[in-house]
């Protein structure tokens, strides 16, 4: 089950397109976290990781906080994606501090609570 799931993530990341913001090149959702994923790229860049592994932060990252999104948008709640989601970048990244995600994480298991994403 938590291969099909991986799988569908992968896929749905694969054929996402993505625009540039303010934030970060490549990035739709980024503002959701209000700076907090810009700050740590700006570390991961500091850092001197390759392109690939910038990218690949990009990528999962917004994807996260477009789950959330989501999540609010339709009144359901996407935890079980969104858990699986921030705990691979954690993995992936185990340097940095994702603290954050905590906060989105509540956001996406309660998703019919007065809450409204920064569009």
């Amino acid at each position: 089950m938590v291969y099909i799931i991986l799988g569908v993530i992968i896929f749905l990341l694969m054929i996402n397109t993505k625009n540039n913001t303010d934030e970060v090149v490549n990035t739709k959702h980024f503002h959701l976290s209000h700076g907090a994923s810009k700050e740590v790229y700006l570390k991961m860049v500091e850092d001197g990781l390759s392109e690939q592994e910038l990218k690949r932060f990009i990528s999962l990252e917004d994807r996260f906080l477009q789950i959330e999104k989501v999540s609010i948008l339709e009144g359901k709640t996407y935890i079980g994606q969104a858990t699986l989601l921030s705990n691979m970048i954690k993995d992936l990244y185990p340097k940095y501090k994702f603290s954050y995600h905590t906060t989105h994480l509540k956001r996406i298991s309660e998703p019919d609570k007065d809450q409204t994403p920064s569009t």
